[in-house]
């Protein structure tokens, strides 16, 4: 047949042929929109697997890819927009390799507006805003709830977290190397991360894995693994690899000493001194990777700044960060989460004279213990210990103690917690007091909870009671729970759109009623808020609370007031250069009824960074409610060089005025110079100087 076709001067082929031809061109474009959602829809997270390769010669980290330091790598492509279950307007390819020092890993971030790439912090571990950058996340034992997160800019400045918690100093958490540089088609960046700063289980022989990317000009964050809209730990990737015995090379001592010499300043015991100069050290003990004991002697838990709360009303005190470097590290495996802080807020232990603390973690299992004692011979002790039943639930158990000549009180919390993939989570919790005090007495609480999870909304429900004579004499609990029992509802929504006109909703309600154990009504509050921001930058928001509340009253624990005063009061507020990195201001007003009187709170901030090296910060508050309050601070900061700073704040309380300035210095590996200047009204002007040394 094909020779009779060439006979007659031209070539057709056999109609069987066509007919095949057609079926097979229309079964083709039958199967485009599936082969299109393949292109659009990557693997669940959990599917995604990588192994990783082994590099001929270690890369140089300088930021270029060179193609011979890289052959061998894999590659992890095809990034996400979990919060919009949609591609990314740039993608990103990810190159991994390993050796027996080292994880390496390349990042090519295309952008089709690479002068547009945004890359203005420079201070290595002060966070890098909304800066163009890359983010490994690793889950080194792969249990999907401590993550440790390296972090790197278009200019190259570095920032990470140590899972489990870690002080803020280098040369204590472990070093890295990371470099970037700027393309004609986006940006580079190469990352080098030594084993031996990681704590894993060698026999596993896999890490949880994710590489995430913000595009600043896309206002994105982008990631390999879809972990959905509700960004699930349990739904990161897989790095395969042999993971190297990194005992043998690890430093098992470091040190971390330090000198103070101040004037006018109190000492531990709360006296006053004309001149004080002390000396302490802390000392870390790491047997193998995965078990780590801390000695302080003599600490000094002087810090440069210290916590500033602002002046609006509340009927419970205000939590603040605890940055003391002894209960920094390891912090996870005391108290990993803020619900744990009702049992034990570490702000509740005064400054002590020697302190131990231990902490590990084998297969299953975490147990962490920390032991106090202060001056006054007062010893405070906070143990916790957690199993892991499976990769979304587990048990725990936690045991707190304060000795003292004016205080002895044990606690016991036991909690069973998790959540199913459907999206449906609980919580079960029960705690104990006994306190050596007829005041106070013996008390238990018990808390439950069940709520469900989706991709933007969520709904929880939640019982509680407390006991009158419930006492954690080392935790956080307000005091107007205590002798109450309550049911709580609530519910939420959020979504975030980065090419919309409204790039992100908010919105939440609930109602609590709770009641004291007496049977009276003590609250009776619904609230409901939310808040949308638009593509320009600009956040707005409005709530509205309102309810009875009955307030505490006398001395005794869970004595509460005869009357029953109404809540009533709205706040609306607005932000603006949101996603800005140079320039920030908003403010926010409440106005109604609070508390038995009219209320109306407001506050304004603003911020500005004149140069990558300067900041201002101004804010300002004013509260009327049972009299007029007010404040204003204003701080600053020039980091001069990587190594050194100039830092200055001023606040003004009513009539009080307060003013710091303060110095610090890098002047070597490992040695820092602290200067600090302090001029408060009432008080005798301090200065202070502290020299602080890390090394192994």
């Amino acid at each position: 047949m094909l020779a009779a076709a060439r006979c007659s001067g031209r070539l057709r082929p056999a109609r069987s042929h066509r007919h095949r031809a057609i079926r097979i061109a229309l079964l083709l474009l039958s199967l485009l929109p599936v082969a299109s959602a393949f292109a659009q829809s990557p693997q669940p997270g959990p599917l995604r697997v990588i192994q990783a390769a082994t590099p001929g010669n270690p890369p140089i980290i300088d930021g270029t890819i060179d193609p011979l330091e890289w052959k061998n790598a894999a590659v992890a492509s095809d990034f996400w927009l979990s919060a919009e279950q949609k591609a990314p307007a740039a993608q990103t390819e990810v190159l991994v390799l390993a050796d027996e020092g080292y994880l390496y890993f390349a990042f090519r971030c295309f952008d089709a507006n690479p002068e547009q790439i945004e890359r203005s912090r420079f201070r290595r571990d002060k966070g890098l805003g909304f800066d163009d950058q890359v983010v490994v996340e690793i889950d080194p034992f792969h249990n999907h709830r401590e993550i440790s997160k390296f972090s790197v800019n278009a200019l190259g400045t570095q920032n990470y977290s140590i899972a489990g918690g870690s002080p803020s100093k280098i040369e204590w958490k472990g070093d890295w190397q990371a470099a970037a540089r700027v393309t004609q088609w986006g940006w580079t960046a190469e990352i080098a991360i030594p084993f031996e700063i990681l704590k894993y289980r060698q026999e596993q022989g896999e890490f949880g894995i994710n590489f995430l990317r913000y595009h600043h000009k896309m206002r994105e964050w982008s990631a390999w693994a879809d972990t959905t809209p509700q960004a699930r730990l349990e739904q990161m990737g897989h790095l395969q690899l042999d993971l190297p015995d990194t005992d043998s090379k690890r430093n098992p001592l470091t040190f971390m000493p330090f000198v103070f010499a101040a004037r006018n300043t109190f000492d531990k015991e709360g006296e006053f001194q004309d001149q004080l100069t002390t000396a302490g050290v802390d000392i870390r003990y790491e047997p193998n990777r995965n078990s780590t004991a801390l000695v302080s002697i003599n600490p000094d838990f002087s810090s440069l700044e210290s916590q500033i709360t602002d002046i609006d009303f509340s009927d419970n005190e205000k939590r603040t960060d605890d940055i003391r470097p002894f209960f920094e590290e390891g912090r996870a495996f005391i108290t990993p989460d803020s619900d744990d802080e009702l049992y034990f807020y570490s702000n509740r232990v005064p400054d002590f004279d020697l302190g131990g603390k231990y902490f590990t973690r084998q297969r299953a299992s975490q147990f962490g213990i920390l032991l106090t004692d202060d001056p006054f011979a007062r010893k405070d002790l906070a143990a916790r210990y957690r199993f892991e039943i499976d990769d979304t639930h587990q048990f725990s158990s936690m045991l707190v103690a304060t000795d003292g000549d004016e205080l002895d009180n044990e606690l016991v919390m036991l909690r069973l917690k998790g959540k199913q993939e459907s999206g449906v989570n609980y919580l079960l919790e029960s705690g104990a007091t006994a306190t050596d005090d007829d005041a106070i007495g013996d008390g238990s609480s018990y808390l439950g909870a069940l709520g469900w999870s989706g991709d933007y909304w969520w709904v929880d429900g939640r019982v509680d009671r407390f006991d009158a004579e419930f006492f954690p004499a080392n935790g956080l609990q307000d005091e107007d729970t205590i002798g109450t029992e309550a049911a709580i509802v609530s519910s939420g929504y959020y979504r975030s759109y980065s090419d919309r006109t409204i790039s992100e909703v908010e919105f939440s309600l609930s109602y609590e009623a709770r009641d004291t154990l007496a049977g009276d009504t003590q609250r009776r509050v619904y609230y409901i808020g939310g808040s949308i921001e638009t593509a320009r930058q600009i956040r707005l928001g409005l709530f509205y609370n309102l309810g009875d509340y009955r307030p505490v009253a006398g001395t005794g624990r869970g004595e509460y007031a005869d009357e029953l005063r109404e809540d009533d009061y709205w706040t609306y507020s607005m932000d603006f250069n949101t996603r800005s990195n140079w320039l920030g201001y908003g403010f926010s007003v409440s106005d109604g009824f609070l508390g038995g009187d009219d209320y109306r709170y407001v506050t304004g901030y603003a911020w500005v960074k004149p140069t990558q090296s300067t900041l201002l910060n101004v804010s300002a508050e004013q509260l009327d409610n049972f009299g007029e309050t007010e404040q204003i601070v204003i701080s600053g900061s020039w980091d001069y060089s990587r190594n050194s700073s100039l830092l200055f704040r001023f606040v003004k309380f009513e009539e009080f005025e307060f003013n710091r300035l303060a110095y610090r210095k890098s002047v070597s590996d490992g040695m820092d110079v602290f200067l600090v200047y302090n001029d408060d009204s009432g008080a005798e002007t301090n200065y202070s100087m502290k020299l602080l040394w890390t090394f192994n």
